[in-house]
């Protein structure tokens, strides 16, 4: 063997020897030993100081370890309030090395005790999870294999749209995920639970859930599924729901609704993260009945809506609510009745929502007596609270 082949085999063993090496301290790490820059990275994110009292490794060796921690605490932000935004009694988690050392944390089974919760957003729209100076994202994912959670919390404040949670939730693999507690929604008192099938299930494909929110003026249920447990990026269900006011149901699913009479609504719902595509939609205001199909985009901060809306028959008076219709008999007595009815839609609080919206109207009824008009077809754009019905045809008794 010359001189050349020798060095060539010499190195060849070294680099060998050397990845062996690598794979034997990836494979022992004692991950505890990280516990002050797992911190100064959430430190980092939540841009506020953490807490971690004990972090360390639970198996000995192999590539998906599990870590422990223990006494994780975050504050809140001083705009929150006092208390603390996270406390975590304890949790185990397992994960794969090799997704890590390319820059991606993908865990697989997840044992949490004693989490609570205590989320905040500002009538601003600041939130308390959201990363300091990053605009606020919704929807999760999750390759998670297996989840436990017990002994745990949540606590919800929205000033933004008047909303408060409070519930108590668990996950283990014989009774799948669960969540119940009451709430308030623009002052209005529901009772809240969830329930979701196990995480851990042997076979992949849709995770069915059901939602519930009940109350005497507001109760809505969603049965449906995610592509996968916990995503809610990518799901598909069905929603009914019973509220005496419009914007009841706007609080929940924040579209830039108005008030308006009471409301029954069904509908078959996908959401493809950011949008919503709503299919199948039927019920009443009032005493009108609508029907139609809606899809929901997110763009740049506000929210574009494409749709259009039948009704066999309509009375305009059931888009006002109370507070409205008082209003607009008020100026009726004053300046004496008008062929246009005169329902008043605020746009004040519809601040970031645009759309397009084609409507017909079969038959026009009216609560306080004949209507002036029989039937209306057109197209209504709203653009930064500007109104535009173009074109806009209005079929009369006579004439």
């Amino acid at each position: 063997m010359t001189f050349l082949a020798r060095r060539w085999r010499t190195i060849f063993m070294i680099a060998i020897a050397a990845v062996l090496l690598l794979l034997l301290i990836a494979a022992a790490f004692p991950w505890g030993v990280l516990k002050g820059v797992v911190a100064d990275r959430l430190a980092q994110r939540f841009g506020r100081p953490v807490v971690i009292e004990q972090m360390t490794r639970v198996d000995r060796f192999g590539f998906r370890p599990t870590i422990a921690v223990a006494g994780v605490r975050i504050p809140q932000p001083g705009w929150a309030g006092s208390g603390d935004f996270v406390r975590l009694g304890r949790a185990e988690v397992t994960f794969p090395l090799w997704p890590l050392l390319g820059g991606s944390f993908r865990p697989r089974n997840l044992r949490v005790d004693r989490l609570a919760l205590a989320l905040v957003r500002t009538k601003d729209g600041r939130t308390n999870w959201s990363r300091p100076g990053k605009p606020e994202s919704g929807g999760a994912s999750t390759d998670l294999k297996g989840l436990t959670i017990s002994n745990s919390t949540i606590a919800y404040r929205d000033a933004k749209r008047n909303r408060s949670v409070s519930l108590n939730f668990s996950s283990d693999a014989s009774h799948g995920v669960r969540a119940a507690g009451s709430g308030v929604v623009r002052g209005a008192p529901v009772r809240i639970s969830f329930t979701g099938a196990p995480v851990d299930r042997p076979q992949p494909g849709p995770w069915p859930f059901v939602a519930r929110l009940d109350g005497a003026r507001l109760a809505m249920v969603a049965r449906g599924s995610t592509d996968r447990p916990l995503d809610t990026n990518a799901m598909t269900l069905d929603v009914t729901a019973r509220a005496a006011d419009l914007r009841l149901i706007d609080a929940v699913i924040e579209a830039g609704l108005f008030g308006t009479q009471p409301v029954t609504l069904a509908a078959h719902v996908r959401h493809d993260a950011p949008d919503w595509t709503i299919t199948a939609l039927k019920g009443t205001i009032g005493r009108s009945d609508i029907a139609g199909h809606l899809t929901v985009r997110k763009r740049d901060g506000r929210t574009k809506l494409d749709g259009a809306i039948a009704a066999q028959r309509f009375d305009f008076a059931d888009l006002s609510s109370d507070e409205g219709r008082a209003r607009g008999a008020a100026l009726e007595r004053r300046i004496g009745p008008r062929i246009v009815p005169d329902t008043r839609i605020s746009l004040a609080t519809i601040k970031t929502t645009d759309g397009v919206l084609a409507f017909r109207i079969a038959h026009v009824f009216s609560g306080s007596g004949d209507s002036s008009i029989i039937g209306v077809r057109g197209t209504a754009t709203l653009d930064h609270q500007r109104l535009t019905v173009a074109p806009l045809v209005v079929a009369l008794p006579s004439g």
